[in-house]
């Protein structure tokens, strides 16, 4: 047993994190990490664009990589030694030694003529070799498409992956040019913030790389996976009929034991919102240059506000909860109090909360039924006429129309570019640059931006619209 023990210690020394198969023509690297020369070359040539190794990320120079002949000389023995305790040679029944003639799917067993006769078989499963032969190649073929088609969606994935990374990382490396751009305008009175900004934003591109590079090598992994299983069941189609019938199941067990792939993106929505606070930053900052000095850090940090529903403002028809986080449409009015604040003839409400500088967001779950519409208005925006939600008034907003969603500006009201069912929605509002943006708040996803005005030092309020069986709810 201690025998077997320290064998298993040694073919963990001697196997390949890539390939996870001994080593064949291992090299080392600088890092000291020892790879399959054919390993490590395919990893630098198809996943990752610098020289870092694959376990520890250390850059090395292919040039200075050194073959380790001990470790390809205990790899071969312990090879060699593997593939005598599986024996080999011509199949013979498992009862008798004699050839066999038949084999039992039942038994999963090559058997010769007189096992065939016997009461053990009697009542199994028991076939021709030669037929046996074929299903069991027509099986393996099976896992061959399988495997194929999976390295297929594999290498999909990665194509996904470096393009997004490539966009990624040509908008962060361009956010980093206009901010060094505009600190160069303030570089007396900016130079710690300008240091700030910069260096998150080489951290954001570090960990996109990083990620990346992390994500390349576990599909470089599952690839390697695929193609090793590949050539061993393709091996084994090519045996002779008593091999390829002896252990064909435990080779297939190794395709039906496979974790199932699945295809996800590297990056997470916390990385793409790090990037739109940059880029909002720069939409505040090239407005504000001028007064930056005055008002660096409450114009320039983006803050969660924390919103509730105004009741004043809302029409008779729409029915709050009673902590003012939700709303929906009631069949008839209610009788409320007057207020100037209300609206009478537009199903409309308003957030309590004013924004006259800085940059805030809020989120706001927007459910999947009736019809409604978020976003911001300008404080001073009429509250007793009819009017269609619209720039024109002083209402931006997004929202569902009958089954489509789009941006509530007349007569076009164009469709958001979304393509899921939109869950929570983020409104994120630059009172310094005069803009909003409005996101898929789930997955970071941009749905509409656009530029607002205002009079003066006017405030906005956050604006929602419910009707039919739509409910609007904001965090609590």
């Amino acid at each position: 047993m201690a025998a077997e023990d320290t064998l298993k210690m040694f073919e963990v020394e001697v196997t390949c994190s890539i390939c996870l198969q001994y080593f064949t023509d291992p090299v080392i690297l600088d890092c000291g990490h020892n790879f399959c020369h054919h390993c490590v070359f395919k990893y630098w040539k198809d996943f990752v664009r610098d020289r870092s190794c694959p376990e520890c990320r250390w850059v090395v120079e292919p040039d200075r990589l050194i073959t380790n002949k001990p470790l390809e000389n205990l790899a071969r023995f312990l090879r060699d030694q593997a593939k005598q305790a599986k024996g080999g040679g011509e199949g013979t029944c498992y009862r008798h030694p004699e050839p066999p003639t038949s084999f039992c799917k039942t038994d999963q067993a090559l058997v010769c003529s007189e096992c065939v006769e016997s009461a053990e078989h009697k009542a199994h499963d028991v076939v021709p070799m030669e037929q046996a032969a074929q299903e069991t190649k027509g099986r393996i073929g099976n896992c061959i498409n399988a495997l194929e088609n999976r390295e297929e969606t594999i290498l999909e994935c990665r194509s996904a992956a470096e393009k997004q990374t490539q966009t990624l990382i040509k908008l962060t490396e361009k956010l980093m040019q206009e901010t060094l751009s505009k600190f160069d305008e303030l570089r007396q009175f900016l130079s710690s913030e300008e240091h700030t900004m910069v260096g998150k934003l080489r951290d954001i591109l570090k960990e996109i790389v990083t990620r990346r590079d992390n994500h390349m090598s576990k599909l470089f992994r599952e690839v390697s996976s695929c193609e090793i299983l590949i050539r061993e069941l393709e091996k084994k189609c090519c045996q002779p009929v008593s091999e390829l019938l002896q252990d064909a199941g435990n080779t297939m067990e190794k395709f039906h034991q496979a974790t199932p792939f699945q295809c996800v993106s590297p990056f997470s929505p916390k990385q793409l919102w790090e990037i739109w606070d940059v880029t909002d930053a720069n939409i505040s900052l090239e407005s504000a240059v001028k007064q930056f000095k005055d008002a660096l850090e409450s114009r320039f940090s983006l803050q969660e506000a924390i919103v509730a529903f105004d009741p004043e403002t809302a029409h008779p028809r729409l029915v709050l909860s009673k902590d003012c986080k939700s709303v929906r449409l009631a069949d008839k009015s209610q009788e409320l109090p007057k207020s100037r604040k209300r609206f009478e003839a537009n199903l409309f409400l308003l957030g309590c909360e004013e924004f006259a500088v800085g940059r805030n967001y809020w989120d706001v779950a927007v459910g999947s039924e009736g019809e409604w519409a978020v976003g911001v208005a300008r404080k001073s925006v009429k509250r007793k006429d009819v009017a269609a939600i619209s720039y024109k008034v002083g209402i931006w907003a997004i929202g569902k129309r009958g089954s489509q969603y789009a941006v509530f500006n007349p007569p076009d009201f164009p469709p958001l570019s979304s393509v899921r069912e939109l869950k929570k929605v983020r409104v994120s509002l630059n009172c310094d640059g005069r803009h909003v943006a409005f996101f898929d708040a789930d997955d970071a996803a941009l749905l509409f931006q656009t530029p607002i005005t205002t009079i003066a030092r006017e405030s906005f309020l956050p604006f929602f619209h419910v009707s039919n069986k739509a409910v609007l709810t904001l965090p609590r």
